[in-house]
């Protein structure tokens, strides 16, 4: 059963009373400018929507839904010179492929949803309105996919969410291409613009810091399949992984048999989506795609791609180089230990530093469509017209995350002593892409290894 929603409103903002036409409704909230946010949280147990959105009648009738009243008391004139939109936007704690929620908004009086997010690999959803009327609105949060049933502690356990809405201010973007041979419309938000030009929006990516070490593995059957749900033991590397069954590149002799794992992501802080192209029936060239508030986009070769077996899915070579060193005497970076071998990246939008951000851009880059097929076409590509190409990006305010427990998410420590290291991760390591700065693109963390253990220090 899913239990009754918390609900919180941040500065200037009423409660109203309950709206008497769902009867299911939990709590309302006014947004009346830029100084208002909406907050509340919730907790579904194992459920299962399938791909029908629940329209707020459901919400009533079965435990798989919330449902938020949000009231918008904009001004007359919010808009005028000055535009932005709604964000409505969720996220939970864990990065899971039992686990997937979605968000639908609906306008009062309306059928069907005036928007909606529905990525499927993420622990983040967002959805954008431009220049919204004001009104009554309802989200609805659904569980689509949830094996979470309260059976055995920390391995299937309710699943928590948070959310968030607010108003912010920036010119809505839309390029239109196809994905599947359907109408695509790839839309974010130019932070800061009023009117459209053709200054060029770059992205900034920044490594998270690396955190959350282990050395055993989690479960897995498939590199689509793989959690923590508690199951954490040895041996410290996958089958897979010792086999060299999952790397990008054949190993030669016995693979790793002590992996320090942790969880690796980088964010997009720039100003621009973070977009990658690669057309099969060009060659295996990557191309940047660098957007514009006028919705022109340019493209330049940054490196190349290689199709990997094991993941089954399209990697960019090249991007990430992780290192374990010593520490020098003055505690800064000593001679190198090890340095993990380039397993390529795939990326993706899977969570966002900050849910409270007024910098998060609606998402764009989930599956299906990103990284999993060359799905998608645009007859205006300034590269290759009407040619079908993989797409694989961040959005702004998003970040791709690569958790412990993913296959050859590691460096082999195999002959590394025990003792304090410090790791090392540089994102955009041979400076091909077009950012907006590179000195922001390592993160380091000390790391201790002891035994069967790794703690950060």
């Amino acid at each position: 059963m899913r239990r009754a929603i918390a609900f919180v409103v941040g500065f200037v903002v009423a409660l109203l009373p309950v709206v008497p036409a769902s009867a299911d409704l939990r709590a309302t909230g006014v947004l009346t400018g830029l100084d208002t946010v909406v907050r509340w949280s919730g907790e579904f147990t194992a459920a299962t929507t399938g791909p029908v959105a629940p329209n707020p009648a459901a919400c009533a009738a079965a435990p798989v839904c919330d449902q938020v009243a949000l009231q918008l008391d904009v001004p007359a004139g919010m808009w005028k010179g000055a535009p932005g939109g709604l964000l409505v936007a969720v996220q939970w704690p864990a990065f899971d492929f039992s686990y997937d929620l979605d968000i639908h908004l609906y306008r009062a009086g309306e059928n069907g949803p005036s928007a909606a997010s529905t990525s499927l690999v993420s622990r983040y959803e967002s959805l954008w309105v431009p220049n919204p009327s004001p009104g009554l609105y309802l989200a609805v949060v659904s569980a689509k996919q949830l094996v979470a049933q309260p059976v055995v502690p920390e391995m299937l356990t309710p699943i928590s969410y948070e959310g968030s809405a607010r108003i912010q201010r920036g010119l809505t973007v839309e390029r239109y291409e196809s994905n599947l041979d359907q109408e695509f419309i790839r839309r974010f938000v130019a932070f800061g613009k009023q009117r459209p030009d053709a200054e060029p929006l770059l992205p900034d990516l920044v490594p998270t810091t690396p955190g959350n070490f282990h050395i055993e593995s989690g479960w897995g059957a498939h590199y689509y399949v793989y959690g923590d749900r508690g199951v954490r033991h040895q041996p410290s590397c996958y089958p897979t992984e010792t086999l060299g069954l999952t790397a990008d590149e054949p190993r030669p002799g016995v693979g790793p048999l002590r992996c320090l794992r942790w969880n690796q992501g980088e964010h997009n802080l720039g100003d621009g989506p973070f977009e990658l192209h690669n057309y099969p029936d060009h060659g295996p060239a990557m191309w940047q795609r660098v957007y514009a508030a006028d919705s022109s986009v340019t493209q330049r070769q940054v490196g190349e791609t290689a199709f990997s077996p094991g993941h089954g899915h399209l990697h960019y070579l090249g991007f990430t180089v992780a290192s374990l060193h010593e520490i020098a005497p003055g505690g800064g970076l000593g001679p190198l230990v090890v340095e993990a071998p380039d397993k390529g990246m795939c990326f993706v939008d899977i969570e966002v530093a900050s849910l409270e951000s007024d910098r998060n851009s609606p998402l764009s880059y989930g599956f299906p469509g990103t990284c999993d097929a060359a799905t998608h076409a645009d007859s205006l590509d300034p590269t290759y017209p009407h040619s079908k190409f993989f797409a694989m990006g961040i959005s702004v305010g998003a970040a791709d995350v690569y958790p412990w427990y993913i296959a050859d998410q590691y460096i082999d420590v195999t002959h590394v002593r025990d003792g304090r290291y410090l790791l090392r991760v540089e994102v955009d390591a041979g400076r091909k892409l077009i950012e907006k700065t590179h000195d922001n693109n390592v993160a380091v963390r000390c790391v201790e290894l002891r035994g069967q253990q790794a703690i950060a220090c």
